[in-house]
């Protein structure tokens, strides 16, 4: 195999592209899981384990679970 500095800089401009891609896939993903309204909290959480499952390996994820407070009353 014969390696070149203009080969090694194509694949580091594809590989970068590919990240890009990926992250800007994720970010979408995320958004919009982030604005459904669940149930519960396990639900929500086993909802974003189903999503996780197919992430890359590279591709970090923190997540947090908001609980709104809920009212006493209406109104």
């Amino acid at each position: 195999m014969v390696r070149t500095a203009q080969g090694e800089e194509r694949a580091r401009t594809t590989l970068a592209r590919q990240v890009d891609t990926a992250r800007t896939q994720w970010k979408k993903t995320l958004w919009h899981l982030g604005n459904q309204h669940f149930a519960y909290e396990p639900g929500a959480c086993a909802s974003l384990a189903a999503h996780l499952k197919t992430r890359t390996d590279w591709l970090v994820v923190q997540t947090a679970v908001h609980v709104p407070p809920k009212h006493r009353r209406p109104g």
